[in-house]
This record gives structure tokens, C-alpha cells and sequence, in this order.
């Protein structure tokens, strides 16, 4: 059963080492990955923007093989967590981490703050596991979520140097377990 249970090491503590446990130039691309040619643009792809490329890099590297379609618990959603954690510290979010226990497997959430002036706050929190392999197929998830997280990467970018209104940005886990990751977040 999924229960939020105490954090596993310490209130926010679950250290995320720096660089990837999978060398994604070793791991095939499926052949409906996405690449920068599927798009259709409205303009040349030379001209694209910063925001544009960073999307589309975070898009894809969510979906890519490396990830394995983010199913809860896996290794593949371990190195989803890792590339989110990696660029809300790149925004400078300041990211921490919130473990919790479902079904003898750890989840993540990655929590970061934009803070602002005043006391309100406004909280941004797309999941970013997939549901992975179903019988030999695999599920990339670009749409189910990759999309939201490469957005609230993008926002927080956006938005970093703040306002009236805290920002709360959060990148939840174990969506397809039970919504897990919302209740931990809302246990907090």
C-alpha cells in the first residue's frame, strides 16, 4: 500500500549525484523518439529560440530511453528525478528532495522556491513518472508528463527572480500510484 510516511533521510534529504548512473549517448534511441526534424516550426529550426531548444531538450530527454518511461520506482525514473533535480539547481531553485515509501519502493519529489515579497504563495506541480513498459511496450510519456515538467522548468526560468507572490515549484512522483507524491507533498 501507499502510505506518506516519514522522509528516509532526514526532512529533505535524498542527495542526487551531479552527473547521470546512465551514459545516455550509449542507450539506442526507440525510433519514435523525438527529434528536433519532427517538429514543425513556423520558422527555420536555425532560429529557434533559447526557451524553444531547452523545451525540446528536456522534453526529449525525459522520453528518451534512458528514462524508460519514468514507471514509479525505477531506474528510469531515478534518472528522471536526477534531470529535474539538475536543472533547478541550474535555475538556481535551491532544489530539495522529499522521499516517500509506496509499495516497498522510494519516491521523489524535487521542491523548489522562487521566494517573493509578500505572503502569498502560488504552487506549480506537474508528475513527471510515466507509466514505462506495459508487455514489452514501451511508453516514453512526452505528452504524459514530460511536457508539464519541461514547462515548469521553463517557468521557473522565467520567473526566478520573483515577485509578490513565493513560487513553490514541484516535480511529483508515484502520479500512477495513487496520486502518492501529492499526498506526501501535502503532508508536509
Amino acid at each position: 500500500s501507499c502510505g506518506v510516511q516519514r522522509p528516509l533521510n532526514g526532512p529533505w534529504q535524498d542527495p542526487i549525484p551531479s552527473s547521470p548512473q546512465v551514459d545516455i549517448g550509449s542507450i539506442p534511441k526507440p525510433p519514435y523518439a523525438l527529434k528536433i526534424e519532427d517538429f514543425v516550426f513556423y520558422e527555420e529550426p536555425e532560429i529557434l529560440t533559447d526557451a524553444q531548444r531547452r523545451l525540446h531538450s528536456d522534453v526529449e530527454f525525459l522520453s528518451s530511453g534512458a528514462c524508460d518511461g519514468r514507471e514509479f520506482g525505477t531506474r528510469g525514473c531515478v534518472e528522471a528525478s536526477r534531470h529535474i533535480y539538475r536543472k533547478m539547481q541550474e535555475t538556481g531553485l535551491n532544489p530539495r528532495i522529499q522521499t516517500f515509501r509506496c509499495n516497498e519502493r522510494i519516491g521523489r519529489n524535487i521542491i523548489g522556491e522562487i521566494p517573493g515579497t509578500g505572503k502569498d504563495f502560488i504552487i506549480l506541480m506537474p508528475y513527471y513518472d510515466g507509466i514505462g513498459n506495459i508487455n514489452g511496450n514501451f511508453y516514453p510519456g512526452a505528452d504524459s508528463n514530460a511536457s508539464g515538467i519541461a514547462a515548469l522548468l521553463e517557468i521557473a526560468r522565467r520567473l526566478s527572480d520573483g515577485g509578490r507572490c513565493s513560487i513553490v515549484v514541484a516535480a511529483l512522483d508515484a502520479h500512477y500510484r495513487n496520486m502518492s507524491g501529492a499526498q506526501a507533498l501535502s503532508k508536509e
